[in-house]
């Protein structure tokens, strides 16, 4: 059944004027989110889940390579396809 109640009179006014964004109340949190999203954007490059990188960096594990070592590996092996099998390897 469908009333005939306004929408204001039923989630009250509070809510309807409420700001929408996307965006941070502050530079701290601009920074945060940004550094996030820059993360997340290395980790797909690399080929790496994000979730399973930040559980390892946070849990302290160390698991998985830091981001740089990644990084110094991948451009290894776009020099040289064999890298992986030379003594240049990072690993």
């Amino acid at each position: 059944l469908f009333t005939t109640m306004p929408v204001s009179k039923t989630f009250g006014n509070s809510s309807l004027n409420a700001p929408i964004s996307g965006s941070t109340r502050s530079e701290a949190g601009r920074r945060c989110r940004d550094t996030f999203a820059s993360l997340k954007k290395t980790c797909r490059k690399l080929g790496v889940s994000f979730w399973e990188y930040l559980k390892d960096r946070v849990s302290g594990n160390n698991a998985i390579p830091t981001l740089g070592v990644l990084i110094a590996q991948k451009a290894i092996e776009s020099q040289c396809p064999l890298a992986e099998h030379s003594s240049l390897s990072l690993a």
